[in-house]
């Protein structure tokens, strides 16, 4: 790679690092004391997150998730009990390596969760921080150096390593609040950027979620980033679906 291509891809990687998923706003609407209290769900689910990050022209991984999940009523609101059911890695050939590492990643650990009775995530003393976050992209970044990563693929493969790792530490500190009972509707927002050396970029998200009429359940909820940099642009998302089973 070029010192120019070298420069272009750390400015696209810089832009990125602003937006990790962890970082993608929360839930759509206004205040959210206006809230209502939610009846707790009979039955057992399957919740499925599917995670998308672009790598390039036609370069992007994909990693799917899936817990089979039951909510249990308590004293004050309710518990959600789950277990990883599947994983599953999609990354360009040169990544599969660091693919493989991810697909045998249990995410079972960011149950069980507390909601609060109008449905909203309490947060726990489990969720890591930017200490364990820091581990996380060093680990990685030792990972990319001992693997056999043809040179042209090597700036993929830190990208890969770093949008994974923020990934991981969001997994449990940074779940929407109102993952389980979203308040439905559709909102966006374009945030304009001046990086380093005075060239300008733009951060686009777009929010959705579709929740059962009679018990505002998640249905689907889906958030959706772009990053632009001059001629170029970056897309991630994350879709969260729930189904009973």
């Amino acid at each position: 790679m070029s010192g120019i291509g070298r420069r272009v891809a750390a400015k696209r990687l810089a832009l990125a690092a602003l937006v990790p998923f962890a970082a993608l706003p929360g839930p759509i609407g206004a205040a959210l004391a206006a809230r209502r209290s939610v009846r707790v769900p009979v039955g057992s689910f399957r919740l499925e997150r599917v995670l998308s990050r672009e790598l390039g022209e036609e370069a992007a991984i994909v990693v799917t998730r899936r817990w089979q999940v039951a909510f249990a009523g308590g004293d004050r609101g309710m518990t959600v009990t789950g277990e990883q059911i599947s994983a599953e890695v999609a990354a360009p050939a040169g990544l599969a390596p660091l693919a493989a590492l991810e697909r045998a990643r249990s995410a079972s650990e960011i149950f069980p969760l507390l909601l609060d009775e109008t449905g909203l995530i309490v947060p726990n003393s489990r969720t890591p921080g930017a200490p364990q976050l820091v581990r996380a992209l060093e680990t990685g970044r030792i990972l990319v150096q001992a693997m056999p990563i043809p040179p042209s693929e090597l700036e993929g493969a830190r990208e890969f390593m770093a949008q994974l790792a923020s990934l991981s530490a969001g997994t449990v500190s940074r779940l929407p609040r109102d993952l389980f009972f979203p308040q439905a509707g559709q909102d966006e927002t374009t945030r304009n950027l001046v990086l380093p050396g005075g060239e300008e970029g733009s951060i686009t998200v777009t929010v959705s979620a579709h929740a059962a009429a009679d018990s505002g359940l998640l249905v689907a909820s889906e958030r959706r980033i772009v990053t632009r940099l001059a001629d170029s642009a970056r897309g991630a998302g994350e879709r969260w679906t729930l189904t009973s089973i």
